[in-house]
């Protein structure tokens, strides 16, 4: 099998598979539904279509930049709000509470036959529709799509040995391992972002998903850590 890696960098991302109401949470990593659609929009496969192409194609994360979790409260009317020159404005309501990921880059990679994935590649280079990391406001930084991103491996393999997305910028300093998550087939954690068809059917299933560090940038194990407690160790 062959793999199409992709990098998801970019100020925010938000990558919701719980939202209710007026409290939009994100997931600690980009959701199967997510990126399913951002390959859409390239595509220009409209929502009432199936891509059942590429819907079970799957799927990893490489996280090479964790960054904090930001909560922004957004408002309409003007009350209640503190504005500029400490003028208090007396009509606005709090309409709802949107968490973001900022500053976080994620190496995403789908594994399944190269004549799809070329076309996925090179949807990326000139796609129909906007891309955008989650939701319409989160613009990517730089390109979704890398010049050496189709890669005759399969998925793990070419996620472990892919060069560090952050290796030129001097202001991040180099992990001695990274995160990786992989679906499975037998054991893992469930995440309920499995597309089952068209995206305006919005029905959607589970997958499993297993979790591992690689080192640094050999793609030996070295041991598996809960969600929880990764994020509290990057949060120190």
């Amino acid at each position: 099998m062959s793999s199409l890696l992709m990098r998801l960098s970019g100020p925010i991302q938000s990558w919701g598979t719980r939202s209710r109401f007026d409290y939009r949470s994100t997931d600690r990593e980009p959701s199967k539904s997510g990126v399913l659609g951002l390959i859409c929009s390239a595509l220009g496969i409209p929502l009432e279509e199936d891509p059942v192409l590429y819907r079970n194609l799957p799927m990893g994360v490489r996280y090479d930049r964790v960054g904090p979790l930001t909560v922004d409260f957004q408002t309409a009317g003007y009350g209640g709000v503190l504005r500029a020159k400490n003028a208090v404005a007396h009509n606005a309501i709090i309409t709802s509470h949107r968490e973001y990921l900022t500053d976080t880059v994620f190496l995403v990679g789908l594994e399944g036959n190269m004549p799809d994935l070329e076309r996925v590649q090179e949807a990326l280079k000139n796609p129909t529709w906007f891309l955008t990391l989650g939701r319409r406001n989160c613009i990517p930084s730089e390109t979704i799509w890398l010049p050496d991103g189709l890669i005759d491996k399969p998925l793990r393999q070419a996620l472990s040995t892919y060069p560090w997305l952050c290796r030129d910028n001097p202001y991040v300093q180099t992990p001695e391992k990274l995160r990786l998550t992989l679906e499975s087939a037998t054991s893992g954690l469930y995440r309920q972002d499995q597309l089952l068809g068209s995206f305006e059917d919005r029905c959607f299933g589970s997958r499993k998903i297993q979790s591992e560090w690689i080192l640094f940038p050999t793609n030996a194990t070295i041991t598996e850590e809960s969600d929880d407690d990764f994020f509290e160790s990057t949060a120190r």
